[in-house]
């Protein structure tokens, strides 16, 4: 275990097998693709991500920040409306090998600052932006039907599932870049 572990040593990549329904073919699955996300390891022995970066996943392993190893992990439970999956390592060890975090139990102020962390592409290693949160809104996007905060710190793909902490615990969970948003 870490000596004084930060809140971002509880993030892992997540890499998920996945083979989508064919619908022009029921009978098949199209062939498998390998996408990858971001989670986080939660206080009570769960790890949150995205339910789309485990969605119609064959199998998913988690990979600790940190770590080389890769651990096989279950959906525990999914929730496609919130965008929201927990699962659960395979290794009953995993919990007291790699540190945890807690859920805030208030929202961040608008405003205040807040860091997103995650395995964004274009690299393997662990990405850690900051950013301020500047409103929260409710919003319908995809299966997704909810609050959301929306802040300027960079948000790419992969990042998905990746924690929003401010004072070391999550305030929310990386989801959607606004792909309208314009950029000079």
């Amino acid at each position: 275990a870490l000596q004084d572990p930060q809140p971002e040593d509880s993030a892992v990549k997540i890499f998920a097998t996945v083979r989508t329904p064919d619908f022009d073919r029921p009978w098949t699955k199209n062939g498998p693709i390998e996408p990858s996300g971001s989670g986080v390891i939660l206080e009570g022995g769960f790890l949150i991500t995205n339910a789309h970066v485990i969605s119609y996943a064959q199998r998913i392993e988690i990979q600790p920040s940190g770590s080389a190893d890769r651990f096989e992990a279950e959906v525990a439970f999914v929730s496609y409306e919130d965008d929201l999956a927990l699962l659960r390592p395979e290794d009953p060890d995993f919990f007291s090998t790699f540190p945890s975090v807690s859920i805030s139990e208030s929202l961040p102020a608008s405003g205040s600052e807040v860091q997103v962390v995650g395995f964004p592409s274009g690299g393997e290693e662990i990405s850690t932006t900051a950013g301020i949160v500047s409103r929260f809104l409710f919003r319908r996007a995809g299966g997704f039907r909810g609050l959301a905060i929306q802040t300027d710190a960079p948000i790419n793909e992969g990042n998905s599932g990746g924690p929003v902490f401010q004072d070391r615990q999550v305030v929310g969970i990386a989801f959607q870049k606004d792909k309208q948003a314009k950029t000079d």
